[in-house]
């Protein structure tokens, strides 16, 4: 299966602009000459990469949702990005997969009423998709006790790596890859937002957004903090079911 890695830039200060981003990034991703199976956005797409705050009305969120399940019917891909749920007056930042109709065959909130349970994953022709929001990097036994071997994990993030903001959630971007325990026979995509600086050096190093097996080892990884694409190949089983797990 192929997967594209999104690390594009988000615009917390103008929807329009943000909306364009998307609709760019995954056109850009979809038109590679070896056309991507999944795509995977970073998180708080429908935000610019901020937490939802009372300035955010429902029909905005909506409206960023609407456009990418739009997206992946267009493009006739999967398609994972981090977007926000609203339950009354609140709130709640997760994690949403989209088939090539655009309809939502998984989700993982972050808080409300579903908080917690087993993540969701979809078996599928191109093999068994999941979705992970990103709190399951700071919880090991979450990971353990709810992962599938085989399966490949979106996990999509709103700030570059490093940043103070994960670090004070207990979030640490690289923790997949590094640590020994955890990833339960499962491949994970980290998506990170891209910081839009030109200027960023790239290292050679693990910077940004990456796909790792069940062992730890990278398929694939950003080198710089900046935008790009990452392209990947995960060796997934084809599925021949088409049913939530």
């Amino acid at each position: 299966m192929r997967v594209a890695l999104l690390q594009i830039r988000l615009d917390a200060k103008s929807r329009a602009r943000n909306i364009q981003a998307i609709i760019a990034g995954i056109g850009s991703a979809a038109q590679a000459e070896v056309a991507p199976d999944l795509i995977i956005l970073p998180g708080a797409c429908d935000t610019g990469g901020t937490a939802a705050s009372k300035k955010h009305s429902n029909a905005c969120l909506d409206c960023v949702r609407e456009t990418i399940a739009g997206q992946a019917r267009e493009w006739g891909v999967f398609i994972a990005a981090g977007l926000h749920r609203h339950i009354g007056k609140d709130r709640f930042s997760g994690v949403i997969l989209f088939d090539p109709d655009g309809d939502v065959i998984a989700e993982d909130p972050a808080t409300g009423t579903e908080a917690g349970k087993q993540l969701e994953t979809w078996h599928c022709p191109v093999g068994r998709l999941g979705v992970a929001e990103p709190s399951a990097l700071a919880s090991e036994s979450r990971r353990v006790d709810s992962t599938q071997d085989g399966a490949l994990y979106a996990v999509p993030l709103a700030t570059v790596a490093g940043s103070e903001q994960m670090h004070k959630a207990g979030v640490d971007p690289r923790a997949l890859c590094e640590e020994t325990a955890g990833r339960n026979g499962a491949y994970w995509a980290v998506v990170l937002a891209g910081n839009g600086d030109d200027a960023v050096q790239k290292t050679g190093g693990l910077m940004g957004s990456y796909v790792c097996d069940p062992t730890g080892n990278l398929l694939a990884h950003a080198d710089t903090a900046g935008e790009m694409i990452v392209h990947a190949e995960v060796p997934l089983t084809s599925g021949v079911e088409d049913s939530r797990e």
